[in-house]
Parts: structure tokens; sequence; C-alpha cells
């Protein structure tokens, strides 16, 4: 299970792994299509769950061969518990899912299939991810390959620090890193980054009491102005 804050790729880079290497892919998003989560209604028997997608997707899922990746699989309980019976029963099948770390960890009691599932957590870019992204993958290997610290030539060195103001004003976020190596735009990175920050506040909404919401959107709004003042610990008064 790859799980990670929303918009940092982990759909695009589970799919991208399932078209490089496997036969074929069946993907599965619980979000986009309501009419998955049926198939773990009755029971979690996996030979007939593989069957029912098998027809429902109109494609044999062979052991081995395939993938199958069950993406936003926090929207339903019982696919996040079936992965349990998966590993034990037909651990040949080779199963891929995703799902917002919010989401997951609030999932319903009895749906978490703890020691039968490997999780791997994927955050924003780094800045040597930032490099690459930027096609400055040179500077990367530059930088890797300093064994202790030296002095660096002034050319290098200015042009390093324009990458990581760049860097600090861009973020990690994969789709405003792509926008910018494309365009050099910051007006529209800013845009995608409130439309990432919006994603996230409609993700509370989802998990939360509806009159909880307005808290947590003051609590949310108020994080960048207390992290910018020099002692960075407060305490909220509700």
């Amino acid at each position: 299970m790859l799980q990670g804050a929303r918009q940092t790729g982990k759909t695009f880079i589970l799919q991208a792994f399932g078209r490089n290497e496997y036969e074929n892919m069946v993907y599965c998003n619980f979000e986009e299509d309501p009419g998955l989560d049926p198939f773990f209604y009755r029971d979690l028997d996996p030979e007939r769950i593989i069957k029912e997608l098998s027809i429902y997707y109109d494609v044999e899922i062979r052991p081995g061969a395939d993938l199958i990746v069950f993406d936003e699989i926090q929207v339903s309980n019982r696919a996040l518990n079936a992965l349990k019976y998966f590993a034990e029963k037909r651990n040949d099948i080779h199963i891929v899912a995703a799902g917002s770390l919010l989401g997951v960890k609030l999932s319903a009691p009895g749906s978490f299939p703890v020691g039968k599932v490997n999780f791997l957590h994927l955050y924003p870019m780094s800045f040597m991810e930032f490099l690459d992204g930027m096609g400055e993958s040179r500077y990367r290997k530059f930088l890797e390959d300093i064994v202790e610290p030296v002095p660096i030539s002034t050319a290098f060195h200015d042009h390093l620090i324009d990458l990581l103001r760049q860097y600090y004003f861009v973020g990690g976020m994969p789709e405003a890193v792509n926008h910018f190596a494309e365009t050099i735009n910051g007006r529209e990175v800013r845009e995608i980054q409130e439309e990432v920050i919006k994603s996230y506040i409609m993700d509370f909404a989802k998990h939360a009491p509806a009159s909880d919401i307005p808290k947590l959107t003051l609590l949310w709004e108020s994080i960048p102005k207390h992290l910018a003042k020099e002692n960075k610990k407060f305490i909220f008064w509700l």
C-alpha cells in the first residue's frame, strides 16, 4: 500500500509501475467508480472477487503477469480489509493500493489489514528530485558525488542557489514542479498550490463532523502564520 498526502503522485507512480513491470494492469478507482465497492459486500473471498473483477473489466487477471491497482482504497473499508485475505489465500495475485493518508488512518475499525500489507510512504519531491524535474540532473549527480565539504566553483554555487530559491517557492508537489519546469510561470504555480490546499480542506470535510469543519479550517489556515514566528510553539484555544 502506497500512502501519502493528496497530489503527491501516488496514482501516477503506481500506474507507471504497472505499465512498465507487468503485461497488463487492472486499475480500480473506488472514488471514481462507486460500483466497485459492492464487489466486497457479500464476503471477502479472493477467488470470487478476482472472478467478478475479471468479468467487470473484461480481462483475465493472471497470477504474476497482471497487476491490480486499488486506488483511493480508503473509500471502501471492505476492500481495505480484503487485502488481508488476498495476502493469506491468494498471494500469487499482485495487488498495490493507494489511499490518502488521512483517509486510511481514519478507516473504520476492523478494516485495517495489520501485518498483511507492506507499506510505503510517498512524500513531496526533495530538492534532489526537484533538480531532476527541472532538467538539472547533472547538478544532482554533482552534489551526490561530493564526499566531503569542499568549496565549489562560484558558477555552480550561484546557479544552485537560484535553483534552491525556486524550490522554496515551487515546493515539491509534482504538478507544480512539472508546470514550473515547462512555463517558469510563478503565478500559475501559485494557483496550482492553492488548488492542492483546497483539496486538503475538502478531505477534512469527508472525515470530520460538519460542526468541526469551521474550526479545522481555522486551524489549518493559521499554521503558516505561526510557523513564520521565531517561536514556533503555540497552543490553540477554541
